[in-house]
């Protein structure tokens, strides 16, 4: 089975941000959690091919299952290049021995 992504295009209002905010990071969302596994099965990860090593995929974008065959996500993914392969069920990326759904991609619907 293959997927087909589609990418959704919107123009962000601009803000002023102060600078010395730009420093501060955290580890969670305010009061957030774990995500527990299976917990949403509609979240996507679209992968593309490492530079280093073709075999193994960076994860930069995700995107959410809309069908059995479309996967939605954000405009600005496309400026790697159309993903290779789309994963479902995946809890932790960094996991390659997790239990996942990994699904080539047909084609990038603009």
């Amino acid at each position: 089975q293959k997927a087909s992504i589609l990418f959704l295009s919107a123009i962000p209002k601009v803000e002023k941000v102060e600078s010395s905010l730009c420093s501060k990071t955290v580890d969670l969302i305010v009061g957030g959690m774990d995500a527990k596994p299976g917990e949403f099965p509609h979240q996507a990860v679209l992968g593309w091919p490492r530079k280093d090593n073709k075999e193994e995929y960076d994860f930069p974008c995700g995107g959410s299952l809309i069908s059995d065959r479309f996967v939605l996500t954000a405009a600005h993914c496309l400026k790697r290049g159309r993903p290779e392969i789309v994963r479902l069920g995946v809890n932790d990326i960094s996991d390659q021995y997790e239990n996942f759904v990994e699904i080539d991609v047909e084609q990038a619907i603009r």
